[in-house]
């Protein structure tokens, strides 16, 4: 459903649809469930990259769904990197 969900936000921005931090969401927490989320992993965090260059600032829902997306693929780092970037978020 990752591939489906990337689709989706294509098609929304090709109809002049702007995705907004719920959309991210859903899309990046189909990343997270992915049977391919070994492979895909990375997609969660480029969503993540593509909101904040939008404006759209990352809530607490969809750093979740990226640390889940990041630890279900074995990237441990890269889910500690993000928890860190949460927990600077959250005391800002």
């Amino acid at each position: 459903r990752a591939r489906e969900a990337l689709a989706l936000l294509e098609r929304m921005d090709a109809r002049g649809i702007t995705p907004n931090v719920y959309t991210y969401s859903a899309a990046i927490g189909a990343v997270a469930k992915s049977r391919h989320v070994r492979r895909d992993w990375r997609l969660a965090i480029d969503l993540l990259e593509t909101m904040r260059s939008r404006g759209l600032e990352p809530n607490v829902v969809v750093y979740s769904a990226a640390i889940s997306a990041c630890a279900e693929a074995g990237q441990a780092n890269a889910a500690w990197d993000l928890l860190e970037e949460l927990l600077e978020a959250v005391n800002e």
